[in-house]
């Protein structure tokens, strides 16, 4: 059959005015053609999404068709019409996939969809669409914008098929669409035609699925295997420090002298949420020639070279703010460039718009962090840390100082404060209060006002009073007012995925003493109350990184080393252990055996509250080791039941630096619970180089289904999964290696750490002789030994403590299953250092 085919001219194009090329952010334009197409059977316009059925989730797990004549999986342009099916994903399991891909490009505004199985996408198929069937009419959804693309050693480029494609979501510029229209989307679109033809988006020719499009260039990222495959927090520094890379410093110019003036928050890659009252006076908004605004730093005191130093280009007020309430006290300074986002400079995730009720943090501690002064009333050079707590009733925070709440509180702020020493002072106004949910840290607030108090030692008159509440603005309240006022898109497009805190849940202690000063600001911190004694990383009390390595997060990991001088004429790290009690170490079976026998407890020496291994830490514990038992049922070769315990020959002591882990909850054992959830994994195994980390690692590692593992290479997986092991695994480039064995993979629920996992075996490269961090590591499932451990505990009395369990349940977490390939390498490493120092 023949039909005319229609050329048309091109007469203007419209792009989106806040399109980025970088960011692919609104990856959207129209074409007006110079004349008016003629329809027929052949030419239809397609219906655009219903304005009223925006939601993601509308589509979330339905097949949308796509169509192109991009390259075939041969390489070559279709001369064709193709078509595809392809399913739509959750915003986390995108994310999930491919982190380094994604970050930098889901929002809002697009979506992910994609079989990973071959089908896809590929060149020549950007611009065109993904629609839906609905009662026989199609529906526009979906642009395609971009995927990953693989590159080889030639610089040659192909599509990747295996990994998810991104669309623009039409849906959410359906009022720009009929804005540059003139006109409204109404039901001249395509349902059934007649004369007995098929619809114009049903084909007749089914041929080889379509592969998928490409990223820029520049947001393809070599992926980089990080010591044990744990990305640390700071590259080629100390990977405890810069934990808040979203938190901004603001200094105000007086001629050639910088004084650091208040706190701010990244939200983008040009814009800086503060407090209104740090960037105005009275009312009017400050020179912008006098701020200027500096990232990545931890010391204000040194010039760091990971710090980015910004000119403001321009402050936006609230429109409301009130310099004598502090009604609406917050701002926005958009920087003079785009900022470059590392390691230390990330932005932080906006408060989802569907949890505005202050109620949904009822209960939590918020993290602030600042350069405020300290509690001897002098300015912190080093970036500090308290927890929060939240007071939702504003009915209970009013008459613990009516002098001061009852003129500055109002719907749009919220009080917050532990009432003990912990709390908010000078120079901390403008920072955020941040909280985590799955692994992802939101702002919630901003400092704005606390009270204060007659100062009878120090120079200055006021001091800040951290015995009452403080107030925050609510940020929750202000998104619509945060997006009109930014030039670009920052709905959560790259904000920072992982965080290093827990939240603590803390009860405020009612005060009946009423002060009338005040401050605008923050204040040093005590530590918090415990609520358990296990499994907590507790606050450390002094800066984050004064001088040393403070933090200790993982309180509980051991450091193992091997103690023959016949072998080695001193001590050596060999692998991981995790406290359970206050002298028993659990830890992989294969790290203190030879064959199937225990290795002599005089051939190891265990080392608690470490962070370096090269540094004589004064907040390190040593041990010798009394005894070894290794499980009765353990297997050298095939490594089943790989588990142990080292029993100390006394008891360390518990404090900030070690504490035990939380054993898992007996009623909790099924397989299922932790599938396709992320655990975390600490340990100081080897980099991509061969060497050691000397600096204690962490990663956040996804658990994998039985059969998903098995799938990926039945070859290897098949002979040592049992139901007493687990795989685990981003299959990305963060992986555990040799040297991180024994350790543990933890889960945190209501701010306590529970351990699930000990490090057993993985895949080896055959190149290296490392882990391959493109496969899944294998895990000892701990919930499968309570008992047994318990029953090794319970003969040895010299133990004291028991072990600590708690009952929980989980929360659902969206899925992260991983699709699966086939391999046949055969060899696998055990995860133990030999010969390393």
């Amino acid at each position: 059959m023949h039909h005319e085919t229609n050329h048309i001219q091109v007469d203007a194009i419209f792009l989106h005015p806040k399109y980025r090329l970088r960011s692919l952010v609104n990856d959207i334009a129209l074409v007006r053609l110079s004349t008016k197409a003629k329809f027929n059977n052949y030419v239809q316009p397609i219906c655009v999404w219903l304005t009223n059925e925006t939601d993601l989730s509308n589509v979330v797990g339905k097949y949308g068709m796509v169509i192109g004549w991009g390259l075939t999986e041969m390489g070559n342009r279709s001369d064709i019409l193709q078509q595809a099916s392809m399913p739509v994903v959750p915003f986390h399991t995108c994310l999930e996939s491919n982190r380094n891909a994604f970050r930098d490009y889901l929002s809002d505004t697009t979506f992910c969809a994609g079989s990973r199985n071959g089908t896809s996408v590929c060149f020549g198929d950007s611009g065109g669409s993904m629609f839906f069937e609905r009662n026989d009419v199609y529906f526009i959804r979906g642009i395609v914008s971009a995927t990953p693309t693989k590159i080889y050693e030639t610089n040659k480029k192909e599509c990747d098929s295996m990994q998810y494609a991104l669309f623009t979501d039409v849906s959410q510029y359906v009022s720009w669409i009929e804005n540059v229209t003139k006109c409204e989307m109404g039901p001249r679109c395509v349902s059934k035609l007649e004369n007995k033809l098929v619809r114009v988006t049903k084909y007749e020719i089914r041929v080889a699925p379509v592969q998928s499009s490409k990223l820029p260039i520049d947001s393809i990222r070599k992926k980089r295997q990080i010591s044990a495959g744990i990305e640390p927090v700071m590259a080629n520094s100390d990977p405890q420090t810069h934990h808040w890379p979203w938190h901004a410093a603001i200094y105000e110019l007086n001629e050639s002298v910088a004084s650091y003036r208040c706190g701010g928050t990244v939200i983008s890659a040009s814009s800086i949420l503060t407090a209104g009252h740090c960037v105005s006076s009275f009312n009017v908004p400050m020179d912008t020639e006098r701020l200027s605004v500096s990232l990545g730093k931890l010391n204000l005191d040194v010039n760091e070279s990971t710090a980015q130093n910004f000119d403001v280009a321009e402050i936006t007020m609230h429109p409301q703010f009130s310099s004598i309430d502090l009604n609406n006290d917050i701002a926005i300074l958009r920087l003079s460039t785009h900022a470059t986002f590392t390691n230390y400079v990330q932005p932080i995730c906006l408060w989802p718009s569907n949890k505005k009720k202050l109620s949904n943090v009822a209960g939590k501690a918020g993290m602030v962090i600042g350069w405020g002064l300290t509690e001897m009333g002098v300015r912190s050079n080093v970036l500090r840390q308290a927890f929060v707590p939240v007071e939702v009733d504003s009915r209970k925070c009013l008459p613990t100082n009516r002098g001061l709440l009852s003129l500055y509180m109002w719907e749009a702020n919220y009080c917050a404060g532990s009432r003990n020493g912990t709390g908010v002072c000078f120079g901390d106004s403008g920072g955020s209060m941040t909280f985590v949910e799955n692994g992802v840290a939101y702002i919630r607030g901003i400092v704005s006002v606390i009270p204060g108090k007659p100062n009878k030692t120090a120079v200055t008159a006021t001091i800040c009073d951290s015995y009452h509440y403080a107030l925050f603005t609510d940020v929750a309240l202000y998104l619509s007012w945060i997006e009109r006022a930014t030039i670009e898109s920052q709905k959560n497009v790259q904000c920072i995925e992982t965080v290093p805190f827990s939240e603590y849940e803390i009860a405020a202690n009612d005060i009946e003493e009423d002060y009338n000063d005040f401050v605008l600001g923050v204040h040093s911190h005590v530590e918090v109350e415990k609520k358990s004694s296990c499994g907590q990383r507790l606050p450390e009390l002094t800066p984050l990184m004064a001088n040393s390595y403070p933090t200790h997060h993982w309180p509980w990991h051991a450091a193992i080393y091997y103690n023959n001088k016949d072998y080695h004429p001193f001590p050596f790290y060999r692998c991981g252990g995790t406290v359970i009690n206050s002298n028993t170490v659990l830890t992989a079976a294969h790290c203190v055996s030879r064959f199937n026998e225990p290795m002599q407890s005089n051939e190891f020496l265990v080392s608690l509250g470490r962070l370096n291994l090269d540094v004589d830490e004064s907040s390190g514990q040593n041990f010798t080791v009394a005894e070894v038992i290794i499980h009765p049922d353990f297997e050298y070769f095939d490594k089943n039941n790989d588990i142990a315990i080292l029993r100390l020959s006394t008891h360390a002591t518990f404090n900030n630096y070690v504490q035990p882990i939380c054993m898992w909850p007996s009623n909790k054992k099924k397989f299922s619970e932790i599938v396709d959830r992320a655990g975390t994994v600490v340990g100081w195994g080897k980099k991509e180089t061969g060497e050691i980390s000397h600096i204690l690692q962490e990663a956040s590692i996804p658990v994998v289904s039985f059969f998903t593992c098995l799938s990926s290479n039945r070859t290897f997986y098949g002979n040592f999964l049992t139901e007493k092991n687990y795989c685990a695994g981003n299959r990305n480039g963060i992986s555990v290696n040799p040297g991180d064995g024994g350790g543990s993979m933890t889960f945190e629920e209501g701010g306590i750490y529970y351990i699930r996992g000990l490090v057993s075996k993985c895949l080896a490269n055959n190149q290296n002789g490392m882990c391959d961090s493109m496969e899944y590591s294998i895990f000892t499932d701990v919930a499968q030994y309570l008992s047994w451990i318990e029953e090794v505990i319970a003969k040895r009395p010299f133990s004291a403590l028991p072990i600590l369990t708690r009952r929980f349940l989980f929360l659902n977490t969206p899925n992260t299953k991983k699709k699966s390939m086939m391999a046949t390498i055969l060899s696998f490493v055990l995860l133990v250092l030999r010969t390393e120092r």
